[in-house]
């Protein structure tokens, strides 16, 4: 358990817990995905997926193996989730511990910078997932009811919008200014 000083508490309590979220919501998504048919009720794997395989009534691109769009967005999760992981390696193990913690808290380190990355990824990835079925006539949902299609689809996707947005303005667009400023200080020194 890192020290009170240590620089995982340099990630405010909500990016912790969205990260760890992130890593084990998506980890099991991907892995869904990519593992098909093995994943399905009748595969090998079939019953470490039951929630993604009701999941798969709601989006037919998790029950579709022929579409590519689906191995496609998965490969790109797993892209996010190492950017992500290697934050945390970063972070846990210290290496962005500077002697200032002021300092380090305010600026951009080299976890923020991956983490950033990650969390945009997230963001446009599910902003084009959307987009990309909303320009397809809504093909892989338009069967569900509007109550599943809410609760589903809509807010389970919107949450993976939402909390991108919040945590780029929240956390990291602060750090990126104060980072400029800083920079342009020490060119005019």
């Amino acid at each position: 358990m890192p020290k009170q000083q240590d620089s995982a508490h340099f990630w405010p309590l909500l990016l912790r817990v969205w990260f760890s979220i992130q890593l084990l919501v998506l980890t099991f998504d991907a892995s869904f995905v990519l593992l098909r048919p093995h994943t399905f009720v009748d595969g090998a794997l079939g019953a470490f997926y039951p929630v993604f395989q009701q999941y798969a009534k709601i989006d037919t691109v998790y029950s579709d193996i022929t579409n590519p769009f689906g191995w496609a967005m998965s490969t790109l999760v797993v892209l996010e989730n190492v950017f992500l992981f290697y934050s945390f390696i970063i972070v846990y193990l210290g290496s962005d511990i500077k002697k200032n913690i002021k300092t380090t808290t305010q600026f951009m380190q080299k976890s923020d910078y991956l983490t950033l990355c990650g969390i945009c990824a997230q963001f446009n990835k599910t902003l084009f997932y959307l987009i990309t079925d909303a320009y397809g006539g809504f093909k892989h949902i338009s069967h569900n009811t509007q109550f599943d299609m809410i609760t589903m689809f809509i807010i389970p996707n919107g949450i993976w919008v939402v909390v991108p947005i919040i945590i780029i303005f929240k956390y990291y667009v602060p750090k990126i200014r104060n980072t400029i400023v800083a920079l342009d200080k020490v060119k005019t020194e």
